[in-house]
């Protein structure tokens, strides 16, 4: 009995590693994200500068299956250290609003997640989630002008474009696509998750949204909770 009964831990132990190991953790600003595949090839862009005394990160992960591109990670941090907070405030609402009508905080018609809290443009909060067919889609938010021309977002289309022509990879029919932004003191961050739909919606019942936007609104709201978002500055779902 006893030897039966390690043969089923043994057992239960190697299926939760083998979980694990399926996935790529990606540690940003305190949060565990686990969306890449361990079995996908990755391709990986880092845009990272100062605009004055100020940095930023912007980390582009592309993932593919037989030269066909199945998820993208995308990561951005901008922090003012709380200094020159008007300043900082024009550049979110730029970023947030003015980058595309259908994207950021924009309430796009085209969204089946879409929630915003705009405390007073002191904290901004978003989270959306759509289809698209649009190649692109995966190049938003796209700004042509940063703060100063020092603040290159529009880098990111030519990075990513990059890895995609060197590559030789195609963009998927439909992507399904889901954007995080938070402004909070100073900091500007977006975390954006975009997958394959056939490949992504293959995990949930077949092709229902609702276990899908109940997994991107959990995931939103770690983050308001890592990034210590106050109650009534949080979403509410």
């Amino acid at each position: 009995m006893k030897k039966l009964l390690s043969i089923i831990v043994l057992g239960l132990l190697f299926s939760l590693n083998s979980y694990a190991e399926k996935n790529i953790e990606i540690k940003f600003l305190g949060n565990k994200i686990n969306f890449l595949d361990q079995d996908a090839e990755t391709h990986l862009k880092k845009i990272a500068a100062n605009v004055e005394e100020f940095s930023y990160k912007n980390y582009i992960y592309i993932q593919s299956k037989n030269k066909k591109i199945t998820k993208i990670l995308e990561t951005f941090i901008f922090d003012n250290q709380g200094q020159y907070e008007s300043r900082f405030r024009t550049i979110v609402k730029d970023i947030f609003y003015k980058s595309g009508p259908d994207v950021g905080c924009n309430n796009s018609q085209k969204n089946f997640l879409q929630k915003v809290t705009d405390n007073n443009q002191l904290y901004i909060n978003c989270v959306s989630a759509n289809i698209s067919n649009n190649e692109n889609r995966i190049y938003e938010p796209n700004l042509k002008d940063g703060w100063g021309n020092h603040l290159r977002l529009d880098l990111r289309k030519r990075k990513i474009k990059s890895i995609i022509d060197k590559n030789n990879l195609i963009v998927p029919n439909e992507i399904i696509r889901s954007e995080h932004y938070f402004y909070k003191t100073g900091q500007i961050i977006w975390i954006i998750f975009s997958e394959d739909k056939d490949i992504a919606l293959k995990k949930y019942n077949k092709e229902k949204l609702d276990e899908y936007v109940s997994d991107v609104k959990k995931i939103h709201q770690n983050f308001e909770n890592k990034f210590r978002f106050k109650n009534y500055d949080k979403i509410k779902f």
